[in-house]
């Protein structure tokens, strides 16, 4: 595992991708997606994968991505699936002095505005997804560096405070 792995967690929609693209650019570093990491290596969406192999097989194949993603040897900035907030061993490697763990987090109903779906997208019944949200976040928010809503800001924004913060670290 290298050093300072800058890790992006949260929900679906909560601008792991976007936040996470515009980090990696202005560190000169690798951006690494688990939603890209899986289609590379099966070929097909995680939309598609959970419709044909189902969602706890995509969980699984998650699960894969990210720890293939924490071997690289080049610091990197990583966007992890949500689902890695659901398995306690995965949630454990993100206690490591290593990494660099950054929770995004905003309100269901924002997520859901912009989570329509679409073709890497599947549909998610909302009332489960904020139960999901919520218990994944206890998880996750336990083994943070930082936690920042997206709510309210620019993605711009987002980037700069959480540079500020990963470069003012102790």
């Amino acid at each position: 595992m290298a050093e300072n792995h800058i890790v992006l967690v949260g929900p679906m929609g909560s601008g792991k991708t976007s936040i996470g693209m515009r980090l990696a650019a202005a560190l000169n570093r690798q951006f690494v997606d688990s939603d890209d990491q899986i289609e590379a290596t099966y070929g097909a969406t995680g939309r598609e994968l959970a419709a044909s192999m189902g969602v706890k097989w995509l969980h699984d194949a998650e699960a894969a991505a990210f720890a293939d993603a924490l071997d690289s040897r080049d610091p990197a900035v990583i966007a992890a699936a949500a689902s890695i907030g659901d398995r306690a061993e995965l949630v454990a490697l993100l206690e490591s002095d290593e990494l660099y763990v950054v929770l995004l987090e905003t309100e269901a109903q924002i997520l859901a505005d912009r989570t329509k779906p679409d073709d890497h997208r599947r549909p998610v019944d909302w009332g489960d997804m904020t139960r999901q949200m919520e218990r994944r976040r206890a998880r996750l928010a336990a083994v943070a560096d930082v936690a920042i809503s997206t709510a309210a800001v620019d993605i711009n924004s987002v980037v700069v405070e959480v540079l500020g913060r990963y470069e003012s670290r102790p």
